[in-house]
């Protein structure tokens, strides 16, 4: 192989929180890597670990040490060789920041973690995984489709709040799912007519993957909708679809 690195895709930085090993964590992740999976020489996953030095009573990190440990994260990157190394997420929690670069020369990279710290009082750890397809980037790291649709329920209470909609009050929620094929777009549309949602068109799409939509509503409050489309999401898997949103009016109040 050549050293070649793919050219940097546009930032997209996503923040969620989930269960790693069992605990809570908040991952930061470029999920605009996504489009550029195991390209180029950076085929080592090098993991920085930097312990945290204060607890934080009842959170994943201290909201004191939280901007420290951001300039530092941000102070590695800005050395980073961006032809041959990525910094791709970072994680807080169980005690550590963890920063996650693929390289093509890990070594290196952990040499300049080790420059920029020697002053301070952290003592980064570091560990190295072999993955030239970033499987752990895509598996581990990347959101899931539950999670993503939370952050897309997040993202539109937000634009509806900004027209002044009062988010805990009921009214008609229309629901998508997309499928392959009729049967599974009409199995689908039987299991959510049995938890109260009425179906009210099956239609053609221009998508080879899933030409068939059911179109669905029920009358819901968005602020709970989280728990509804990640029910949703999981039934929509079940017959190889895809649940792709939803849609209200506003309502004031």
């Amino acid at each position: 192989m050549t050293e070649e690195y793919p050219a940097r895709p546009e930032p997209f930085w996503v923040n969620y929180v989930t269960l790693l090993e069992e605990r809570p964590a908040l991952i930061s992740v470029d999920a605009g890597w996504m489009s550029a999976l195991g390209f180029g020489d950076a085929e080592t996953l090098l993991g920085i670990e930097i312990p945290f030095h204060a607890k934080g009573d009842g959170e994943i990190v201290s909201r004191d040490e939280l901007p420290v440990l951001q300039e530092i994260a941000e102070a590695i990157e800005a050395e980073l060789p961006e032809e041959f190394a990525h910094l791709v997420a970072r994680r807080y929690g169980a005690g550590k920041m963890v920063l996650y670069v693929y390289a093509a020369h890990p070594d290196d990279i952990a040499a300049i973690v080790s420059e920029l710290l020697e002053d301070s009082d952290y003592e980064p750890r570091s560990f190295e995984l072999q993955d030239p397809e970033w499987a752990h980037y895509r598996d581990v790291l990347c959101p899931d489709d539950i999670v993503w649709q939370n952050i897309s329920n997040d993202d539109l209470r937000a634009q509806m709040a900004g027209h002044g909609d009062n988010p805990a009050l009921m009214r008609r929620i229309d629901h998508v799912a997309l499928f392959p094929d009729r049967d599974g777009a009409g199995d689908y549309a039987a299991r959510v007519e049995e938890i109260g949602f009425e179906v009210e068109a099956f239609s053609d799409k221009d998508d080879p993957d899933f030409p068939i939509a059911v179109e669905f509503w029920r009358d819901d409050a968005p602020d709970g909708l989280n728990e509804v489309t990640g029910l949703l999401v999981e039934m929509a898997r079940e017959y190889v679809g895809r649940y792709d949103g939803w849609g209200a009016r506003v309502v004031a109040g």
